[in-house]
């Protein structure tokens, strides 16, 4: 309205309105308070609300469009937020740490990561399902895929304002929304400042305990510095045989989820393998 107020065209007829008024006032025709009165004026007036709401889309709409294979929706969570359904809807991807909206999620399962991931983790410690090729991978996906499944069996949706990640000012507990700026004890505002965090604090004493079990065994074993090369292929391989032992000790007493360890372990694998091939044929200098 303020590059209307300010155009030619509006101008020019205001102009042309007030040249009138003022040869009215001059053949007596109007008072100057009677033309100081009918000098036309723009008034403000709020937007009309939109009559056209917004449709969140949600992943499983997505998923029963595509004609490509999609695997690993176990691992999925959705979110909805309750007090506003024009809110789209939140998922994370618990298997690959991947989190967004609908459209970022999709894109995500279609991914070589995601993919490479699933693979991993249906395969246990199958050497041959490792660094697959994109086009290895589409044919697994193929093979396992779960378009025609349940979905809502599948991905596990949480309908809750506490546990849906707002963005700023978007909570309905903000002062901008009409609340007091203090999060419910559930919110993910609170994260880790409350029993409804990743890890209860009851939790904790059983993880101390592996630890200290764990630390026990731990200082029974020679200090890193003391460690020596070794002087045969066998003594090569017992040492490897030790190493991977104690990492996998390690990750169970530090409370490393499943996944990560099946990842962990299957890339140690593979490394492992390669030292191991070295080994049997070893290069001359």
């Amino acid at each position: 309205m303020n590059s209307h107020v300010s155009g030619v065209k509006h101008m020019k007829k205001q102009l042309a309105l007030s040249n009138d008024r003022d040869d009215k006032v001059r053949r007596g025709l109007m008072t100057e308070k009677e033309a100081k009165m009918s000098e036309p004026r723009v008034k403000r007036i709020p937007n009309p609300e939109s009559t056209k709401k917004k449709v969140p889309i949600r992943l499983q709409e997505k998923i029963r469009e595509t004609m490509d294979p999609v695997v690993g929706l176990r691992f999925v969570k959705e979110f909805i937020a309750v007090s506003d359904a024009e809110m789209e809807p939140h998922y994370e991807c618990e298997l690959c740490g991947a989190m967004g909206q609908s459209n970022g999620m999709f894109s995500h399962l279609m991914g070589h990561k995601h993919r490479q991931r699933f693979m991993e983790d249906i395969s246990g410690d199958d050497r041959r399902m490792l660094n697959l090729t994109q086009a290895e991978l589409l044919y697994k996906a193929k093979e396992y895929n779960e378009n025609n499944h349940k979905l809502s069996d599948l991905i596990r949706t949480t309908r809750s304002d506490e546990k849906y990640p707002w963005p700023p000012g978007k909570a309905p507990w903000t002062v901008e929304r009409g609340g007091t700026g203090i999060p419910p004890d559930g919110a993910r505002d609170n994260f880790g400042k409350n029993r409804h965090g990743a890890q209860a604090e009851q939790e904790r004493p059983r993880c101390a305990e592996c630890a200290s079990s764990l630390m026990d065994g731990l200082m029974k074993l020679p200090a890193p510095d003391m460690v020596r090369a070794p002087s045969s292929r066998e003594e090569a391989e017992k040492m490897m045989e030790v190493g991977r032992k104690l990492i996998t000790m390690a990750m169970e007493g530090s409370g490393v989820e499943k996944r990560d360890r099946q990842v962990i372990q299957a890339s140690m694998a593979a490394v492992l393998a390669k030292i191991d091939e070295n080994l049997a044929n070893p290069r001359r200098s």
